[in-house]
């Protein structure tokens, strides 16, 4: 016998499919417990390195060079000593995906910093055919210096 809604008792016929609901119910109220104990979203994957550099009394200059993906996100990074200066300059050829020349083009920029020092990438347009980005660091005084190009979108 169950209790209806109203709360008075009514008779159910096939009363050997018990067990099966009661199964169900479990094994529902159970996979609702896993559910609520996952993490939500994916996990940050680690950074993986697309490009790297490194300088050193040989190699006082450090030039990396990748050709990028825009749908992807990239960031510069470079690590050294604390608070070890360095001047950088940079290189980016782009084709859009028309290969027109108003979507496509080059550009460069200068910038100094300080280690550790990190930059995002940003594409120069949507829906690239291509993207090459070139950066070259030249460290301000001693300590060596490691330049990187990191993809953090987990491919």
């Amino acid at each position: 016998m169950l209790l209806s809604r109203a709360g008075t008792a009514c008779a159910r016929s096939g009363s050997a499919t018990e067990p099966a609901r009661r199964f169900a119910m479990e094994f529902l109220l159970g996979l609702m417990m896993l559910a609520a104990s996952l993490p939500l979203g994916r996990p940050s994957p680690e950074p993986s390195v697309v490009a790297e550099a490194r300088t050193s009394a040989e190699h006082p200059v450090a030039a990396i060079e990748a050709t990028l993906d825009w749908r992807r996100q990239y960031t510069i990074r470079i690590d050294g000593p604390e608070g070890a200066s360095f001047s950088a300059v940079s290189a980016e050829t782009y084709v859009d995906a028309g290969a027109t020349p108003e979507g496509s083009g080059d550009r460069g920029q200068q910038f100094d910093g300080t280690a550790p020092y990190a930059m995002e990438l940003v594409p120069p347009a949507p829906d690239l055919r291509y993207w090459h980005y070139a950066l070259v660091v030249i460290p301000g005084g001693e300590g060596n210096l490691t330049v990187s190009i990191l993809t953090g979108d987990g491919d």
